[in-house]
């Protein structure tokens, strides 16, 4: 809880995931930095977990700050993306909503340095050049590849621009 422009303390670290709330676990919607990093806390409420480096939109069939990975390609807001620890279904968890973070390249692609990225299907990432994006209206640039994948579908560094 908030007082006076104090965040308060944390008792968690932001790789923390937990399936119940205790009386020291922050609330959904929570943000915090940390390494330069702003993290959200979310609850997890899709059918999937959400892998390190796989990014989460808000789950349409819950309520506030209820995440899920999404199935269809470019079509929905990216909200953060996992970076310390899987969050499994039906768990609360910390995701980053900007800065520098993990991001999983789809299995059909890889992100190349200062490339844009995109969200693609079931919360994995492509770049706006190879996809379909060019041509879909919602797909919308949600960070920047830094540091590319050894190889489709493992992890490279990006930043997230979101907020």
């Amino acid at each position: 809880m908030t007082v006076y422009n104090n965040p308060g303390a944390r008792f968690g670290s932001v790789s923390m995931v937990t399936a119940t709330l205790g009386v020291n676990d922050p609330e959904l919607g929570t943000r915090v930095v940390d390494s330069g990093k702003e993290y959200c806390f979310i609850f997890n409420a899709g059918n999937s977990q959400i892998s390190v480096g796989q990014g989460c939109v808000l789950n349409t069939a819950a309520t506030s700050y209820s995440m899920t990975v999404t199935s269809v390609v470019q079509t929905d807001c990216l909200f953060g993306v996992c970076h310390n620890a899987t969050i499994t279904t039906g768990t609360y968890g910390w995701v980053v909503v900007k800065g520098i973070c993990q991001m999983m390249a789809s299995a059909t692609v890889t992100i190349a340095p200062t490339e844009a990225v995109v969200l693609g299907a079931n919360g994995f990432f492509t770049n706006i050049i190879t996809s379909a994006a060019q041509t879909t209206p919602y797909a919308k640039v949600v960070g920047k590849c830094i540091q590319t994948s050894a190889s489709a579908s493992t992890i490279g560094i990006g930043y997230i621009v979101g907020g």
